[in-house]
């Protein structure tokens, strides 16, 4: 029998397959805002989008990440689907990566665009009401979300082309190692995993001593790492700037992995993690382990813990 623990986690897992209700498996694929940064959790939901893709026969043709991208995608038809990276990007805190979308919506307006699962947040409403203006001029567009407050942000705009998954590294259960109780870590000092960007938020008063000796996912990369990263970030510029003769990505991709290693090896030897970081959460979950976590500056764990996570025994999570 399953332990109570892996039950959601699989629950999780299998509501992914609904995206595939909005897929035409007989059309081309093109993928499109690959990430090319640190951010491990965000390298995450791509190894877990991947995953997804090759079980269900999904072989996109073309692969871009921002950096890359021409400024035409090659032998484009009505018949390409466009599949856009899922995250925690949508709106206008992190407006490359919207101006991307909205892009694609505007230069295909007949091909088929699927936004893979997003957190959404506008910290300006007039924004929010030109984004949404334009999402619903688009009719074959459809967008997924991972959270209750996002969906609701998105209907209440109009919209009707919205569904309400996951995020797509929980595609990646069952293929993590899991943390056992006998585990020598268990005694172990907590893992204090706090964010440092713009979305970092406050830090709960009972942890606040704990911000100097913190972690980010910058933390995670090793200095050879580092200058990879800086090496393959200007060959895909220069690659785009030369009309893309060659393929980067398998190049890339070879980089996030190890990337992502260090990152499942830094939260492998702690038997508790504790965070404002989603991805540091969804892995720490993915590995079997103790989670304490709490909010962002805008309520993206929380609202993501509310619509997927209530009743998962390993994580308690500090409201604000």
């Amino acid at each position: 029998m399953m332990p109570q623990e892996e039950l959601p986690m699989q629950a999780l897992k299998l509501k992914l397959k609904t995206i595939l209700d909005h897929i035409n498996l007989r059309s081309r694929f093109v993928y499109l805002d690959i990430p090319r940064s640190f951010n491990v959790g965000d390298l995450l939901i791509n190894i877990g989008t991947e995953a997804f893709f090759s079980v269900h026969g999904i072989r996109p043709e073309q692969r871009c990440c921002d950096m890359d991208i021409p400024r035409s995608i090659f032998k484009v038809d009505d018949n390409v689907t466009f599949l856009m990276q899922g995250g925690g990007n949508f709106g206008d805190l992190w407006p490359g990566h919207q101006s991307l979308r909205e892009q694609i919506l505007l230069k295909y307006p007949h091909n088929r665009v699927i936004f893979l699962p997003q957190t959404v947040y506008f910290a300006n409403r007039a924004n929010q009401t030109a984004c949404c203006a334009l999402l619903a001029s688009h009719h074959n567009l459809h967008i997924f979300v991972r959270d209750e407050s996002s969906f609701a942000s998105l209907t209440d705009s109009g919209l009707h082309n919205v569904t309400l998954i996951p995020d797509m590294a929980h595609w990646l259960w069952g293929k993590m190692p899991q943390a056992h109780e006998t585990d020598a870590t268990r005694a172990g000092r907590p893992l204090y995993f706090f964010r440092r960007d713009k979305e970092k938020g406050s830090i709960p008063k009972e942890f606040r001593a704990e911000v100097s000796g913190a972690v980010d996912w910058g933390d995670c990369m090793s200095l050879w790492q580092k200058a990879a990263w800086a090496i393959c970030a200007k060959s895909m510029v220069a690659n785009r700037m030369g009309g893309r003769p060659l393929n980067l990505i398998p190049c890339w991709y070879a980089l996030r992995n190890s990337m992502v290693q260090h990152g499942v090896s830094m939260l492998s030897h702690s038997d508790r993690i504790v965070t404002n970081r989603m991805h540091a959460m969804l892995l720490g979950l993915l590995l079997g382990k103790r989670v304490t976590a709490f909010d962002n500056s805008y309520g993206k764990l929380s609202s993501y813990v509310t619509t997927w996570l209530k009743n998962m025994p390993n994580l308690t999570f500090l409201d604000s």
